[in-house]
C-alpha cells in the first residue's frame, strides 16, 4: 500500500521544505501500526511514537505539478499512532524546525489501496 501524504511545518519563515512524503506499507508495516493504536487503546494513551524514516519526501513543482525528489535533509523521524489514526515527524536536518505529514485515519488501511491526501486535501 503505498500513501502520499503533504507536510506542513511550525515556522512560515523557513524556504527549503519539503511538500509532501510517500510510504509504502506492507503488511507487517500495517499489522504494527494497529498494534500500536491497540496499546493506545488499552492503556489510555494519547500517542505511541516510534523512530523510523521509511518516507520518500518530495516538493512539488507549482506550474506544472511535477513531483521532484526533495533535497534537503531530515533527521528525528518518527512514525506516531493514536486510536484512531497515525502520521510521521521529524525536523528539518541542523534546525528546529518540526514537520509533520498529514493524519491518516486507521479505517483507510482496510481498503488496502494506494491513499493519495494530497488530492483529498485539494477537494475539501
Amino acid at each position: 500500500m503505498k500513501i502520499t501524504m503533504t507536510i506542513s511545518d511550525n515556522s512560515e519563515f523557513f524556504a527549503d521544505v519539503a511538500d509532501g512524503a510517500t510510504v509504502e506499507l506492507s503488511s507487517d508495516d500495517i499489522v504494527i501500526i494497529k498494534n500500536l493504536a491497540e496499546v493506545c487503546k488499552v492503556h489510555n494513551l494519547y500517542r505511541v511514537s516510534k523512530f523510523g524514516n521509511p518516507l520518500q519526501f518530495f516538493v512539488i513543482d507549482w506550474e506544472t505539478e511535477e513531483h521532484t525528489e526533495f533535497p534537503g535533509r531530515v533527521e528525528c523521524v518518527s512514525l506516531n499512532v493514536t486510536t484512531d489514526n497515525f502520521f510521521w515527524s521529524g525536523y528539518y536536518k541542523h534546525t528546529s524546525v518540526r514537520w509533520e505529514t498529514t493524519s491518516i485515519p486507521l479505517a483507510d488501511l482496510e481498503s488496502g489501496e494506494d491513499l493519495d491526501f494530497t488530492e483529498k486535501e485539494q477537494r475539501q
